[in-house]
């Protein structure tokens, strides 16, 4: 039986060429950019390095709306906080504890 290398080939490119415009700029912008909650400030572009960064960081966000539940932010804070207040909030302190905790360089994104 003969190898077609150049099916092979063609085979491995593939994926490439499709990843390359699910995740690029012609397709689909980082999901981070486009926040889904009105008045929420989009990440940075450069605020994670891989796929997994970014679901490291989504768990962390999770964790901090548990730790911090919006009826609780809002006590403590002045009159007039609103939802896209506290996710900015939940946002910085998820993205601080990130950088914390898996030991990643911090960027734009953690100083508002």
């Amino acid at each position: 039986m003969k190898t077609n290398f150049l099916t092979i080939a063609l085979a491995a490119l593939i994926p490439l060429i499709i990843g390359f415009i699910w995740y690029g700029p012609l397709l689909f912008q980082k999901p981070w950019m486009k926040p889904k909650v009105k008045g929420v400030r989009p990440l940075p572009e450069n605020a994670f390095n891989t796929p997994e960064d970014w679901a490291k960081f989504v768990l962390q966000h999770e964790m901090t709306h548990v730790d911090m539940p919006f009826e609780a932010m809002k006590k403590s804070n002045p009159k007039g906080y609103s939802r896209s207040d506290y996710e900015n909030d939940v946002n910085n302190m998820a993205l601080e504890k990130h950088y914390k905790g898996y030991a990643l360089k911090q960027t734009s994104a953690t100083k508002s």
